[in-house]
């Protein structure tokens, strides 16, 4: 599922419940087997200035949940709005992603590999039956685009002699 169209469906839908989700930071904790990961972050970030979306972030499976930090960025955004603001914005996003028209579901076939932009699409698994092995991996994108111009450049260089 493309994020970033989920994010302008909610915009066309409601500009308000659009820019709840863009300043109203959630924490996430979730566990796996060899640490515990927690932090705080927007569900659509913005760029600075312009407004631009760079991309969503967002986990069905993370507990996530508003704190106090939360609320008070909520009253910075809009003194006149509650909390009952953002679970309606929430709620309407989670309608969006639940759009099978904003959805795209495809079977991997053995030894393929799907990289996504993790900021971009958002991903999930249907329940089937049989056995699955998925083994996930991630890329820093600053390296991995440090590691695509210095190809770039070596093969220029190359293509000169």
């Amino acid at each position: 599922m493309d994020g970033l169209k989920v994010a302008e469906v909610i915009r066309q839908q409601s500009e308000y419940y659009f820019q709840i989700l863009a300043h109203v930071p959630i924490s996430y904790q979730y566990e796996d087997r060899d640490r515990m990961h927690y932090g705080t972050y927007y569900i659509f970030d913005l760029e600075p200035y312009t407004d631009r979306l760079r991309f969503v972030s967002y986990s069905n499976i993370r507990k996530m949940m508003p704190n106090s930090y939360s609320h008070y960025k909520l009253k910075e955004f809009d003194p006149k709005a509650t909390m009952n603001d953002f679970y309606e914005a929430l709620h309407m996003f989670r309608v969006a992603l639940n759009d099978d028209q904003l959805s795209c579901t495809f079977k991997l076939e053995l030894g393929t590999v799907l990289f996504t932009h993790n900021h971009r699409v958002l991903h999930g698994r249907r329940a089937h039956d049989g056995q699955r092995a998925l083994r996930g991996g991630y890329v820093d994108l600053m390296h991995w685009r440090a590691k695509v111009m210095a190809t770039r450049k070596r093969v220029s260089e190359a293509t000169k002699e």
